[in-house]
């Protein structure tokens, strides 16, 4: 059931009209890079450009149910008969965008997306948010994928140096790499009211990897200290996933440790994360995480709460211990704790910590810089 609001205000005259491509936008699973891609047309639109996301391969309405989801700066596959490659031209043909930025899924389709823009007139750039390393397990598909983006590409946004220089070694130009941390619609954060909700730990996001699965520990540890202590995990996840977590919490004998709940909305989880005492981001050393900068991150840092996180390589260097939030080395659940405790422990320095971070956000992560 598709839920009529008030249309989105975007820039319709323009002269510049920017296309992101995505597969999907607002559904299960998507919710991170849906809330990423979001803040950057609210940060087009903030700077008099006209921005629209095309979600090609999307059938069904947005599970979250947010003004801008569903709103006409937003195309979906589910109102024609058409996707994918079909879709995208008839965006192409009626939006007429100068510029695209496409996300890299759906991975085989990525040289046929580069030239159906291109002959429509517009420049392309890849976002790369994370390696096609991990991205794409088969080595003769991610090996096409990359001579695609090498050959056709008319630049890459990359979130990180280490991504940067990845798509350096394959033979892209210095010149066409752009690198932009994760971006944040600081301005939207700073006008959502805490919740009424006081939280204790809480976490947003995948729950696949085992970072995640970590959290459970740290709970337990942390309550040796602080008895009262639970962590919320809002879980953007299918249902054998939530359903593997689930088990895992029980197994342990978590369940009064670790509560489990659904995704929210944008304004839901800043409301809920402004008003919980400590934020938390696990990681572990591998590719994946030494290469990307989190988008949840940066949500976290713009809402003022205190962070706790894993000094992973995608943010190393960047952010500093006890200053924009607390760091720890990654696959360290007992330094991780650790840093939950001297958190909850000494709540002023925690205020300020949180501070500092939300500070350091706004001059480094809004949106309002997008231009």
């Amino acid at each position: 059931k598709i839920v009529h609001v008030r249309r989105a205000r975007h820039r319709p005259n323009s002269n510049m009209k920017v296309l992101i491509i995505y597969p999907y936008v607002g559904i299960s699973q998507t919710l991170a890079t849906s809330n990423y891609f979001l803040a950057w047309i609210m940060g087009f639109w903030k700077n008099g450009i006209d921005a629209r996301i095309c979600a090609t391969h999307q059938y069904c309405a947005p599970v979250v149910k947010t003004e801008l989801l569903f709103s006409d700066a937003i195309f979906y596959p589910y109102k024609n008969k058409s996707n994918g490659l079909k879709f995208l031209e008839e965006i192409l043909t009626s939006y007429e965008p100068n510029i695209c930025i496409t996300h890299g899924e759906v991975f085989d389709e990525i040289g046929s997306r580069i030239n159906l823009c291109h002959a429509h007139e517009a420049k392309v750039y890849l976002f790369a948010g994370e390696l096609p390393d991990t991205q794409i397990k088969d080595a003769k598909k991610r090996a096409n994928y990359i001579s695609s983006i090498v050959s056709g590409i008319d630049g890459i946004i990359t979130m990180t140096l280490v991504i940067k220089e990845y798509w350096i070694r394959q033979g892209v130009p210095e010149n066409k790499i752009f690198t932009a941390t994760s971006i944040v619609d600081v301005d939207t954060i700073e006008a959502i009211q805490r919740s009424p909700i006081q939280s204790e730990g809480l976490y947003f996001g995948n729950i696949v990897y085992q970072e995640v699965y970590d959290l459970i520990d740290v709970a337990l540890k942390v309550r040796k200290k602080i008895p009262n202590f639970t962590i919320s995990v809002f879980a953007d996840a299918s249902s054998d996933d939530a359903a593997r977590y689930l088990e895992s919490i029980h197994s342990k004998n978590a369940s009064n440790a670790v509560f489990l709940k659904n995704a929210v909305d944008f304004k839901t989880m800043i409301s809920l994360q402004k008003s919980a005492k400590v934020l938390l981001f696990p990681g572990k050393s591998w590719i994946r995480s030494n290469s990307g900068f989190p988008n949840k991150l940066g949500e976290y840092l713009a809402s003022g709460t205190p962070v706790v996180g894993a000094d992973v390589g995608g943010i190393h260097g960047i952010l500093e211990d006890g200053e924009q939030l607390y760091l720890c080395p990654p696959d360290d659940v007992e330094a991780f704790s650790g840093r939950v405790v001297e958190c909850l422990v000494d709540s002023e320095n925690a205020r300020k910590v949180g501070q500092k971070g939300r500070s350091w956000a706004k001059k480094n992560l809004s949106n309002s810089s997008i231009s």
